[in-house]
């Protein structure tokens, strides 16, 4: 006996604009109205984070951070209910989690969130 076949899917939309990877000029708007539904809070740019008065969550946090752990922390990006802590791997994200509550003061008692940083590869650039 053999299992049916799945029926096909009723999907109108031409298939080059099925995906976000070929969607042109609708990507750009699309992933805005993802992060505006997520509620994520981008940092702004290197150059934007300089000019600002006051220092940013990233460099904020890295000033709290012990030595060794400062260049894996790459991002923080600020949500509405905590703050989210991306490194650059899983065995630094460890370490991280356990400095965690010495980073509470910092962070104004929000909630504190580590995760991998999906574009960080290898090592940092050595100064």
């Amino acid at each position: 006996m053999t299992m049916p076949k799945k029926p096909l899917r009723d999907n109108r939309a031409p298939r080059e604009l099925r995906t976000v990877h070929t969607a042109g000029d609708r990507a750009a708007a699309l992933l805005q109205r993802i992060s505006r539904q997520a509620q994520v809070v981008l940092q702004p740019s290197a150059g934007a984070r300089e000019e600002a008065a006051a220092p940013g969550w990233l460099s904020r946090v890295q000033a709290a951070l012990p030595e060794e752990l400062r260049p894996q922390l790459t991002q923080v990006i600020e949500k509405p209910d905590g703050l989210v802590l991306f490194v650059r791997s899983a065995a630094w994200a460890s370490r991280l989690k356990l400095v965690l509550p010495d980073l509470d003061q910092v962070a104004g008692h929000r909630r504190l969130t580590v995760r991998l940083d999906p574009g960080a590869k290898g090592h940092p650039p050595r100064t």
